[in-house]
């Protein structure tokens, strides 16, 4: 059996990815439903333009499927 402080000190390993899974999914799902909690607020316009910006950027630059923006249209 492991020691406890052996158990809490083992570092989670990044499963792999699956072929229709891209690397920055859930950080774009994360940013698309950040941007529409804050687009919804009368007041924070330019913030959730800073946050629509950042997604657009990392749907373009970044490694995200067509599954996590499709995703992303229904949050």
């Amino acid at each position: 059996m492991k020691e406890l402080n052996d158990f809490l000190s083992e570092k989670k390993k990044d499963r792999p990815l699956r072929d229709d899974e891209g690397r920055d999914d859930q950080e774009y799902i994360d940013l698309m439903g950040h941007y529409k909690h804050v687009a919804r607020k009368k007041d924070d316009k330019k913030e959730a333009n800073k946050y629509l910006l950042k997604a657009k950027k990392l749907a373009k630059d970044g490694d995200v499927s067509k599954k996590a923006k499709l995703a992303a249209q229904y949050i």
